[in-house]
Order: structure tokens, then C-alpha cells, then sequence
């Protein structure tokens, strides 16, 4: 309305609208086949708008999960041919090309604040074959876009950051303890080192049984306590012993015994 006191809107029907996208170019997430991104203005923008633009797609799609950062786009892949989607769904980090413009979009403009970010991709279980209003059906790839390590995630955190409360308080709970759960395992080889020379003293071998035995920790821990202490140059790798046992069934088996030797420092 000119005068400004009253609010209009244009409303098409679902077939107006689509001649209205196809004759003025127009791009929409709504249809399958049309793939929209990030506006231009925005794309060249400064860093202050670049960041609110990923921080408000963040707080809508994106997730924080198993330590990293995710955002998750679908589109429709029914516009390659054949044996090209064979190559890109066996290996899709091969074909970024083919990922949603506003993944690559989003890319582009957390590269240019300086974090860094995977490759955009999506497994085999994010291929999904779905049916339209009009019968037809779509082989939908879930890309995704990851941001992970301490150091990105932490960028993101300054010059992003989410204004989703719950996802806001996840990745500040995360980049406060990263640290206390780092001091624990840079710590940890001392241990491992006294358990090793208590097995020394009793008279027993050092391998990973025994270790787990006197230990009392995951077999995960026991694990890296070995590859820490190989690291260290502390404890080094015997020949293979192998050893002939009877299984439940009375069968002889042959049993490769992985034996470790202390070495002092």
C-alpha cells in the first residue's frame, strides 16, 4: 500500500509459482530442482555480516555432536547421470562440486574467518529415496559440512557463535573441559609407568593383560598407556611368543603372546 499503513502480500498458487520461479529465475528450497545459496550481497560482505549468516543457519540446521560442528543439506541427485552418481555416492568427498550451493556457500565464508572445515560429504546412510505430489520419486544425498578440532571449534565460538541457548551451552561445556580431559592423559603415561614397574617387580610380564589386570581401568586406557609409553621411548616391543592353548572346544590354537620391555630412563 503506498501510504504504508497497511501490509500487502503477493501469494501464488503451486503452478503460478512455479512459472513465476522458471520465467524470472527466482530460487526456492522448496522445489526439488532448484538448488539455492547464499545472496551475493552477503557472500561479499564483511565479517561481522558473514558471521550472522552462518550463526542463524547454524541455529536452524546445524548441530553440535560427537565433538564436532554439522550442518546437514539434502538435495536432489536425480539430475546426474548414472555413472557419474555411482562415482560420487562410492566416494563424495571426490565431488564437492555436486553439494548444495549453501553448503559451499557456507564453506567459502567460514574459510574466509579462518576456520577451517571438511570437504563436504555424506554417507551411505544419508541417501534416501523419497515420493513428490506428483508421483515422481528423488534419490536424496544428505551432505554434510563438519567442523571439528579444538582449534576451529573455539574460532567458531569467537567470531560465531550460536544464539541457540542449548547448542551455545554444549560447545562452551566442551572447549572449558577439553583441557582438564587433556591434563588427565598428558598425565597418565606416569601412572602407566608405575604400573609397569610394579609388574617388573612382582616377577610378571608386561603385556596387555597383565596391565589391565593390575590397572583397573578401561581397555581403552590400557591401550594408550602402551602406545604413550612406546612414544616416550619406554617401553619397547619383544619378538612374538607364541603360545599353544586349548580352546573351550579342546582344540589346540597357537596364540601370538605381545610382550613389552621396560626400558629405563
Amino acid at each position: 500500500c503506498p501510504c504504508g499503513e497497511h501490509e500487502s502480500r503477493l501469494c501464488f498458487s503451486k503452478t503460478a509459482s512455479r512459472v513465476f520461479i522458471e520465467k524470472l529465475g527466482y530460487l526456492t528450497g522448496f522445489e526439488h530442482k532448484y538448488d539455492w545459496g547464499v545472496d551475493q550481497d552477503i557472500l561479499q560482505g564483511n565479517d561481522g555480516i558473514k558471521a550472522a549468516a552462518i550463526s542463524a543457519y547454524f541455529d536452524d540446521e546445524g548441530r553440535f555432536h560427537a565433538n564436532s560442528l554439522e550442518v546437514v543439506k539434502s538435495r536432489d541427485m536425480g539430475f546426474l547421470r548414472k555413472k557419474i552418481l555411482e562415482k560420487v555416492i562410492a566416494n563424495p568427498r571426490k565431488y564437492p562440486q555436486f553439494a548444495p550451493k549453501i553448503i559451499l556457500d557456507l564453506k567459502e565464508m567460514l574459510e574466509s574467518l579462518g576456520i577451517e572445515v571438511s570437504s563436504p560429504f555424506f554417507y551411505r546412510g544419508d541417501l534416501l529415496l523419497t515420493i513428490d505430489n506428483e508421483n515422481k520419486v528423488h534419490l536424496m544425498a544428505g551432505w554434510r559440512l563438519r567442523i571439528s578440532g579444538e582449534k576451529n571449534i573455539r574460532f567458531f565460538d569467537e567470531k560465531v557463535g550460536f544464539k541457540h541457548k542449548k547448542r551455545d551451552k554444549k560447545i562452551k561445556h566442551y572447549l572449558k573441559n577439553i583441557k582438564v580431559h587433556k591434563a588427565q592423559r598428558n598425565r597418565s603415561w606416569l601412572l602407566a609407568l608405575e604400573k609397569c614397574n610394579n609388574l617388573k617387580e612382582e616377577g610378571k610380564v608386561i603385556n596387555f593383560p597383565n596391565l589391565l589386570a593390575i590397572s583397573e581401568r578401561s581397555k581403552t586406557q590400557v591401550r594408550r598407556w602402551i602406545v604413550d609409553l612406546r612414544k616416550r621411548g619406554l617401553l619397547k616391543p619383544k619378538p612374538y611368543n607364541r603360545v599353544r592353548k586349548r580352546n573351550k572346544k579342546g582344540h589346540f590354537i597357537t596364540i601370538n603372546s605381545k610382550e613389552y620391555k621396560l626400558i629405563k630412563n
